[in-house]
Order: structure tokens, then C-alpha cells, then sequence
């Protein structure tokens, strides 16, 4: 069993935290460059937690093949690299999103999604479809390049057991893959649950979560994941991907129940926002807030 992840709008992740400005006007930083985007960081999640999931992506120009080369650098074998590579065009250049930590204001600036050759991203989605199996889980995330659909993934949502699909979506995409695959596993935050929800929709399993309380509906049972205060909060981008990665860890790898596996899921997401760079948590500082975690199953 195999656990897939799509990064198809995968970026380069810079974190600046400002130490201090000199007499001269200089602005001093502390930087940390990783991988990013939802796909990107679920699968770094999932390295740090001793596995070897596979990830497809694109990339684009120059600061693509920086992202293809330190996706080659983390993953213990080059076969769980499936990405496409285009050339740069004005319109064609990976994302290198900034991070901007200063006095415990947390500021993403975000570069506008690269366009992408539709026949060519169709053409190696299918290749990549046909060597995954039935039993393998898909896990769906982040924003689409300019020009990419939800439909165009049907093959790889046909490959793998509808309820063997993870989604992580928001607005237009999150609708079309809710109308795709109805019976997938889908976390939201508070934001993105209203695309579906003020439209009547409630998946049979649907995980809702914000910083201090998750909200779970699994097959008509409803938990509380309640999440004690942490100090002092750092960053908070890409605790949700720690989320995600986790509940895929608890959930598939270990055949944890439901409640365990929010737990486990909520507490490293919350000790990745005591970190300053994206993604990257303490398992130690996981466990002691795990034990702190309350959950709530109305009867």
C-alpha cells in the first residue's frame, strides 16, 4: 500500500524572522527555505514521520528545478518522484512563497500559480494513474496551476477505492471534488468548510479544524477535539498539512481509531506552530500536547 500525494502546484517555501534592524536601516533576518505548498509539506510530514509516501508534482523554470533538486535531496529513493518539469516562460516559473515573522506578526506573500500545458498535464497524470493500485491512498491537496481541473485528475481518483481519497481543497476545486468522490475523507479549516456546508453539503466524513478546537463528523459521529493554549506560537503555516499528514500516519499506517487518530493528529499540528519553520515539529513537545487534548462525543 502506497500513500500518494499530489503537489501539482508545488512551491519554495522562504520563512524570514526578523532578528533586528541595524543603525544603518538594515533589516536582519533569520531564513529558512523548504519545500512548500499543502502536497509539499504533507509529504515532508510523512518523511519526518519514517515513511516513504510518493508525491506528483510540476515544476517550472529555474526555481523548479531548485524544488526538483531538494525533493531528490529528502526522499530516501528517487521512485517516489513523479514530477514534470516545464520550461520557464513570463507565466511558467514555480511559486516561491515568503514568510514574514516580525514581532509575532505572521505575513504570507504568495506568487501568483504558474500556467501549465494542459495535453501534457492530462497525458502524465494518466501515466502516473497506471501504476497505482486499488488499495493505495490518494491524497488530494492545495491549489491547481492556471489551467489544471479537478476532472483532470479522474484517473487517479478512478485508480484508488473512493474511500481511500483525502481531500484538502478549498472553493471551486473543493465543490468538484466533493462531486467526484462524496464518500472521500475531507479536512478542511473553519474557512474552507463553508464552501461546502452554506451549499447544504456534509460529507460522511468531514474534519473541520481551527486553532484551538477540532470538529470531526465521521459516519454521523460527531467529536470535539478540544486544543489547550500553546506559548509561544511562532508560525502557524502548514500546521494544517501536519494535520493531514498525520491523520494519513494514525489512520493508515497504523489502523488507529478515529479518536486517537484526531488527537495525535491536533497535537502535532499545534507543536508545529511552536516552530519557526514550516511543517517541522518537536515529537517530544507532540506527545505532551496530546496529553493535554480533550474530547468531547456528544452521546
Amino acid at each position: 500500500m502506497t500513500i500518494w500525494i499530489t503537489g501539482f502546484n508545488i512551491s519554495l517555501d522562504m520563512v524570514l524572522q526578523v532578528e533586528n534592524i541595524d543603525k544603518y536601516g538594515r533589516t536582519h533576518v533569520r531564513e529558512i527555505k523548504t519545500i512548500g505548498s499543502k502536497g509539499g509539506n504533507v509529504f515532508r510530514a510523512l518523511l519526518s514521520l519514517a515513511q516513504h509516501p510518493h508525491i506528483i508534482t510540476f515544476t517550472w523554470g529555474n526555481s523548479g528545478k531548485l524544488i526538483e533538486n531538494m525533493l531528490y535531496a529528502i526522499s530516501p529513493s528517487t521512485l517516489q518522484i513523479h514530477n514534470h518539469h516545464f520550461t520557464a516562460t513570463h507565466d511558467r516559473e514555480s511559486r516561491i512563497n515568503t514568510i514574514l515573522l516580525n514581532n509575532g506578526k505572521e505575513e504570507l506573500m504568495s506568487a501568483p500559480n504558474p500556467s501549465i500545458d494542459k495535453n501534457t498535464a492530462k497525458s502524465f497524470i494518466q501515466s502516473v494513474a497506471k501504476v497505482i493500485k486499488p488499495d493505495d491512498h490518494l491524497v488530494i491537496t492545495g491549489s491547481l496551476p492556471e489551467g489544471l481541473e479537478i476532472v483532470d485528475m479522474i484517473p487517479l481518483i478512478e485508480s484508488v477505492k473512493e474511500n481511500h481519497i483525502w481531500i484538502d481543497l478549498k472553493g471551486n476545486h473543493l465543490i468538484k471534488a466533493y462531486n467526484l468522490a462524496p464518500r472521500a475523507i475531507f479536512k478542511l479549516n473553519h474557512i474552507e468548510s463553508h464552501d461546502l456546508t452554506e451549499r447544504g453539503i456534509l460529507p460522511d466524513k468531514l474534519i473541520v479544524t481551527s486553532k484551538d478546537r477540532v470538529i470531526a463528523n465521521i459516519d454521523g459521529q460527531h467529536t470535539a477535539v478540544n486544543i489547550p493554549p500553546q506559548t509561544p506560537v511562532v508560525n502557524t503555516i502548514g500546521a494544517g498539512d501536519v494535520f493531514m499528514a498525520s491523520l494519513v500516519y494514525e489512520r493508515v499506517i497504523h489502523g488507529k481509531p478515529w479518536e486517537e487518530t484526531l488527537k495525535w493528529a491536533s497535537a502535532r499540528a499545534t507543536a508545529s506552530t511552536l516552530e519557526l519553520g514550516v511543517a517541522i515539529w518537536q515529537e517530544e513537545k507532540a506527545k505532551e500536547i496530546y496529553n493535554s487534548i480533550t474530547i468531547y462525543q456528544p452521546s
